[in-house]
Order: C-alpha cells, then sequence, then structure tokens
C-alpha cells in the first residue's frame, strides 16, 4: 500500500532529522547508493521503500550483542 503524500513527507522530514540529508536512492543511515551490496533479500528491497534504510544497516540496528 502506497503512502499518502502527506505521510510520506513527514517520513522523510523526521529522517533529514534523525540523519542528516541523504540523496535520493542512498541509504539515510549510511548514505551508500542501495545495491546488492547492501540489500540482499526481497525483504530488504522492502524495507528500503518503508525506512529508507539499507537491509545491511537494518539488520546492524537490531542486532542483538
Amino acid at each position: 500500500m502506497a503512502k499518502s503524500p502527506e505521510l510520506q513527507k513527514f517520513v522523510d522530514e523526521m529522517a533529514k532529522t534523525f540523519f542528516g540529508p541523504t540523496k535520493e536512492g542512498c541509504c539515510v543511515t549510511c548514505k551508500e547508493p542501495f545495491s546488492e551490496k547492501n540489500v540482499f533479500t526481497p525483504l530488504g528491497w522492502a524495507e528500503v521503500k518503508i525506512s529508507k534504510m539499507c537491509e545491511k544497516c537494518f539488520d546492524g540496528m537490531f542486532k542483538e550483542d
């Protein structure tokens, strides 16, 4: 399901607040372009659309110590 324009704007602004400006097509955390080097699975690509975070960074954020 697509986000409404208002919700997408809110998500984009929140990402800028937390992570700083990011080029389009790049991860908000590591700032690297999305590619097979940092997004490995179909679920990872789905997460890119939701959080604008690559799978490598997303997995690292939720990795247990």
